[in-house]
């Protein structure tokens, strides 16, 4: 693992840039879970990136740390929301998405997180993975505030025609769970 010779830190711009498979993602999560403090202010910096294979890849290694330690990310998760919108690629979202449905979110964020993952659901080309964790995301926030459920569910049958055989699949799942398909 690269590091700064100065500090001890990981050197994020050299991990990320190699090629990363699971195994280090796993590896670098551990170890920003070990050394949170220093390590994960950076790591979310580069999860904002323009440059394709950092923010990607940083997402990557938040979405494992997640599993690893969620009680790092869990302060950070208003940051996350925040940046969601803003996330450049489609896979850095759903990483994002993911760590956010793992972790959990505070409750002031229910209303800004639901119009984000309704707005993903309706745009044409979005990653079939950000859509379908945005359907988790909004079945769970529907369960605490079950005012929003009929938006989801309408806009589920006003996409669903427009989409993708897995997105479909996904939507009429939720749709039969709420007694409004076969």
């Amino acid at each position: 693992m690269s590091s700064s010779p100065s500090n001890g830190s990981i050197d994020w711009s050299a991990e990320l840039v190699t090629g990363l498979g699971r195994t280090k993602s796993e590896q670098l999560a551990r170890e920003v879970a070990a050394r949170w403090n220093t390590e994960l202010p950076a790591l979310l910096e580069l999860v904002t990136s323009s440059h394709p294979a950092l923010g990607k890849k940083a997402a990557w290694v938040i979405r494992y740390l997640s599993f690893e330690a969620p009680e790092v990310l869990l302060p950070y998760v208003p940051r996350l929301i925040t940046a969601l919108p803003h996330l450049e690629y489609d896979s850095a979202q759903r990483d994002v998405l993911k760590a956010i449905s793992v972790i959990g979110y505070p409750e002031e964020y229910t209303g800004q997180l639901a119009d984000m993952c309704m707005g993903f659901l309706v745009v044409p080309g979005k990653a079939v993975a950000v859509k379908y964790l945005s359907m988790q995301l909004l079945e769970h926030i529907c369960e605490q505030w079950p005012e929003l459920k009929r938006e989801f569910l309408m806009c589920l049958q006003e996409t669903m025609p427009h989409e993708t055989k897995a997105f479909q699949h996904h939507a009429r799942r939720h749709l039969k769970k709420a007694g409004l398909a076969d």
